[in-house]
């Protein structure tokens, strides 16, 4: 978020968009920017962490047969991985285009803080079948990535849980540059 919001606050959006005029082209290249560096560092975040508590676990007693070593050939273990670099990756283009939409960085703060950590708090307050539907519609349903059983508390899908934070990301990248093509830099 501060990668657009910086822009509106100093008016080096002007600059931007004076050498680019095509103001939505500007926000796209920014998301896939943004996008692609996040993936890429929350991929070696997942795999060192993975790597990297793996032995921790194993010397506090979680060891096989009930704890098996996770293994790069498990597609669920892939998933796990590979999805939570994917949804840092999305929770990144939220505050983008949330930024874009708000152009003040306290206030995009504030926004992509209420819709991914208060609902989950304020879910825990509630009974069991309505943080179920919490955790179903807000955009930290794309955490459900991480799991690698099914169990009896998994209350959204992988896939479906993924598709839920995907689709915060395209409403807001869309508001997103259909406001900046819209109004003044200012």
């Amino acid at each position: 978020m501060l990668y657009v919001t910086t822009e509106y606050k100093t008016g080096m959006i002007r600059t931007t968009l004076t050498a680019s005029p095509r103001r939505g082209r500007v926000l796209v290249a920014k998301a896939l920017v943004l996008g692609a560096v996040t993936f890429a560092c929350g991929l070696v975040a997942s795999v060192a962490s993975l790597l990297g508590t793996r032995p921790i676990q194993r010397d506090s007693g979680y060891v096989a047969p009930y704890y098996p070593d996770p293994s790069f050939t498990d597609g669920a273990v892939l998933r796990a991985v590979f999805g939570t670099a994917a949804f840092l990756a999305l929770m990144a283009l939220l505050g983008l285009g949330l930024g874009a939409i708000i152009r003040r960085t306290a206030g995009a703060v504030i926004v992509v803080l209420a819709l991914a950590v208060v609902p989950g708090v304020a879910s825990l307050l509630l009974p069991l079948d309505g943080e179920k539907w919490v955790e179903r519609i807000t955009p930290l349903a794309g955490l459900a990535m991480q799991h690698t059983r099914d169990r009896w508390d998994n209350w959204v899908s992988p896939w479906p849980g993924f598709a839920v934070a995907c689709g915060y990301v395209v409403v807001a990248l869309v508001a997103g540059v259909l406001l900046v093509r819209r109004r003044d830099t200012a």
